[in-house]
């Protein structure tokens, strides 16, 4: 494929469908993907297994620059975002509901997510009133 010298250092921003996390969409032989794993894909040649975690050097999630991604692992992933601050489960003091993390409120997963404990609690409630609807 060619090069492109003149776009290593500027981001290619996706123009089209977002995701919830503002990366860019698209449709690959009928299956809905992220348009940096399409281009990384198609510019390298490879086949990304669905496990397999593309980390950006510009952190921009709309760009689709195959020179600003590189393949890694979600450990990787995870230490880069908490070098730069990136990790929103970090520096999120409040969740999607309004419920501060405190000590108390708040459960840690391996995977560095955090979620909060009230909302939990209110989730496994609503379902147990669902599922006693007769």
């Amino acid at each position: 494929m060619a090069k492109w010298p003149h776009r290593r250092k500027s981001c290619l921003e996706w123009g089209g469908l977002l995701d919830e996390d503002g990366y860019g969409r698209v449709k690959v032989n009928n299956t809905d993907t992220r348009s940096l794993r399409a281009m990384f894909q198609m510019w390298h040649q490879v086949e990304l297994k669905p496990e397999d975690v593309l980390l950006h050097e510009c952190d921009n999630p709309k760009c689709f620059n195959p020179h600003h991604l590189r393949k890694g692992t979600q450990a990787e992933n995870v230490a880069d975002m908490d070098a730069k601050g990136r990790r929103k489960s970090l520096v999120a003091t409040h969740c999607p509901y309004g419920h501060e993390y405190t000590a108390v409120n708040t459960v840690y997963y391996s995977d560095g997510k955090k979620r909060c404990r009230q909302c939990i609690e209110d989730r496994r409630k609503l379902s147990k009133k669902a599922t006693n609807i007769t």
